[in-house]
């Protein structure tokens, strides 16, 4: 026996299950959400990562304490100004 289910009811029910899991997933307040400007190249750790604030011990926003921070704040962003990501070289051995 072959049961038959229309394709608007099949739909119907679809949506009723996955409604609330979007829901939830799209959630993630605003507010919660930061966008971290690094600021200097030190390699200095967060000094309070849980306060959702990127700040060293010295005050200055380093990468890693940007990752810390936006770590404790989903849907963070973190922002390279062009004076910390201009272009480097180093010596490629073997080159001259």
């Amino acid at each position: 026996m072959r049961v038959r289910v229309a394709p608007a009811a099949l739909a119907a029910t679809v949506l009723a299950i996955t409604a609330p899991l979007a829901a939830t997933a799209a959630a993630a307040p605003a507010a919660d959400r930061a966008e971290f400007v690094v600021d200097t190249t030190s390699d200095a750790v967060d000094a309070d990562p849980s306060d959702g604030r990127c700040r060293t011990a010295s005050g200055a926003c380093s990468l890693r304490a940007a990752v810390m921070a936006a770590n404790a704040r989903p849907g963070s962003t973190i922002t390279l100004p062009p004076a910390i990501t201009g272009s480097r070289s180093r010596p490629t051995p073997g080159c001259s």
